[in-house]
């Protein structure tokens, strides 16, 4: 047991595509458990914005799920056309999904969050939502060549994650100030929600955009390596071509 834990926080340290696989099973049960929190705070207030987020939250966590699942099925397995397969479904789903998000932020433009919150919620979810974004961002801009495609589509369902999780910050805060009522938090809101939701749109198509390319750019020089190892096998049989009188 004590061999097995050791092994296991060694490769931790040492392997990245690991390290940020095993991070996500994590922040997938933390998100399934902020989905389920959001959702019974909302039936039990009957609170319109907070079922929308736990539904949302809900569905990152199936998205994160399905990515580590099929991460470590391709790892075992070996089998790269997994990667490429699950990796095409994710990015369906992430689109989907930051266009889902439109409701939510509806809602919260038009103040539907009825459930008051304390202070002490509010810090806790300020200084996690900040641990959040520092980490996404770094995780963002650290190994950019990193050798699996769905380890760089769990980076970016990281820094979605933490922007919406300042949207969830923000809601609190109105709430705490009693700022609905404020001209000035009403515009802001809505500005910083607006933001926030189309840079969700735009890093889910531009993470499939550029792996696609990726993709284009590996079948293009697989292309190029078979062309160029059946040329090569025709100078290599071009002597015994010309003893048989004509090609084999």
């Amino acid at each position: 047991m004590k061999k097995r834990f050791s092994s296991f926080i060694r490769e931790w340290r040492q392997d990245y595509n690991f390290k940020t696989v095993t991070n996500a099973a994590g922040s997938t049960l933390i998100t399934a458990a902020f989905a389920v929190f959001n959702g019974a705070t909302g039936i039990f207030y009957r609170a319109p914005w907070q079922l929308s987020i736990s539904v949302y939250y809900l569905l990152l966590a199936v998205l994160r799920g399905y990515i580590v699942w099929s991460e470590r099925r391709a790892h075992v397995t070996q089998n790269g056309n997994l990667r490429v397969k699950a990796h095409r479904v994710a990015s369906v789903l992430l689109i989907v999904l930051s266009l889902l998000l439109a409701v939510p932020v509806t809602l919260l433009v038009f103040f539907r969050k009825p459930v008051q919150m304390n202070m002490i919620i509010a810090i806790t979810l300020a200084a996690y939502t900040t641990y959040k974004i520092i980490l996404a961002s770094v995780n963002l801009s650290r190994k950019r060549n990193a050798d699996s495609v769905l380890v760089k589509k769990l980076r970016d369902i990281n820094f979605i994650d933490a922007l919406v999780s300042v949207l969830v910050l923000q809601s609190t805060l109105i709430v705490v100030q009693n700022g609905a009522d404020d001209a000035d938090m009403i515009l802001l809101t809505r500005i910083t929600s607006g933001v926030i939701w189309v840079a969700t749109i735009v890093i889910a198509v531009c993470s499939a955009l550029r792996t696609n390319r990726r993709f284009a750019a590996m079948a293009t020089r697989r292309r190029e390596r078979q062309t160029k190892h059946y040329y090569s096998n025709k100078e290599i049989y071009k002597p015994l071509r010309l003893r048989c009188g004509g090609d084999i």
